[in-house]
């Protein structure tokens, strides 16, 4: 009896220790200037305070006079428009893409201000900060949620926006499991994390999985295994709240093309349909053999789709 005490006291010191040094393992943050030798546009790369947060983001074609923004989505950044942003601004458009406060390079300050409409209030104070009047908007996933809460809140700053496999957050929990399942994952994600994790993740994501080389996982773990980009992704994880588009996703007046990619399991076709509903005069436009990021999948198919869109006259 003594010994299977001894044992399983041992075996619980060692698992201890074991998590004790995955935790002091993780890098505190990730530094631009560590990987930029790494990144893609690199050399378009620029930090802008905004709101007293510090955003990293990647501008190309500075002189054109319509400008997109690219809005990514949750855990993810601003290397999931890297196939495109040579190709919308060859087609004469100024484009800017962000990484949300929390992700990427951005600043992952420990506050309570990581809810949607923080982030729309961050967009539009990027637009101030670059001199930007006005701009067509282009969300992917959470980023998609992001675009319509800067249309609803500041729609004076939104010319147009493009909604890619966008959340809108139907099917969201409810505050008090959602509050219990935050503190779970926040003991539980550092054990995790992993690049195989990544990798599986993304197998679930992608139709066309040859996208997934290691270079394009390792562009995502980077800086999803610092510590502060799990605190971020965690606080915002649990001020998830995306109600406001349930009740004034209608009242979006701003020209919309939602595209979807139809081999999406996360955010299924379906959701594209009822915010194509909800939009009064959005187009909308599914991609077969495609998944939830059509701008990595499919990056001429999806930017012809885009460009098409912002050539129409606005009315």
């Amino acid at each position: 009896m003594a010994a299977k005490r001894l044992l399983a006291f041992t075996t619980g010191l060692v698992a201890g220790a074991a998590v004790a040094v995955k935790y002091a393992s993780r890098p505190r943050d990730v530094r631009w200037l560590d990987y930029a030798h790494l990144l893609p546009h690199a050399r378009t790369s620029q930090f802008r305070v905004v709101n007293g947060v510090r955003l990293h983001l990647q501008e190309k074609n500075r002189s054109a006079k319509e400008t997109i923004v690219l809005i990514h989505g949750y855990c993810s950044s601003s290397y999931t428009w890297s196939k495109c942003l040579d190709l919308i601004a060859e087609a004469g458009y100024r484009v800017i893409a962000p990484d949300l406060k929390g992700f990427g390079y951005s600043e992952k300050p420990v506050d309570n201000r990581y809810r949607v409409e923080d982030q729309a209030d961050l967009i539009a104070g990027l637009l101030d900060a670059l001199e930007v009047r006005e701009a067509t908007l282009i969300g992917n996933s959470y980023g998609g949620a992001v675009a319509m809460v800067t249309a609803l809140r500041h729609p004076q700053r939104v010319r147009r926006l493009v909604l890619v496999n966008a959340a809108y957050d139907k099917t969201g929990l409810p505050p008090l499991p959602r509050t219990y399942l935050y503190y779970l994952l926040r003991g539980i994600v550092p054990i995790l994390m992993s690049r195989r994790l990544v990798k599986s993740v993304m197998s679930r994501l992608y139709y066309n999985r040859d996208v997934i080389t290691d270079e394009h996982v390792d562009s995502y773990f980077r800086p999803l295994v610092s510590a502060s980009c799990q605190a971020a992704a965690l606080a915002t994880f649990r001020q998830w709240d995306l109600s406001l588009l349930e009740r004034e996703m209608s009242q979006i007046r701003q020209p919309t093309l939602i595209i979807w990619g139809e081999e999406d399991h996360l955010l299924p076709v379906r959701n594209g349909a009822h915010i194509h509903l909800t939009i009064e005069g959005s187009e909308f436009i599914v991609i077969p053999e495609c998944g939830h990021v059509p701008q990595e999948e499919r990056p001429q198919d999806f930017v012809s789709l885009v460009v098409d869109f912002c050539k129409k006259e606005l009315v």
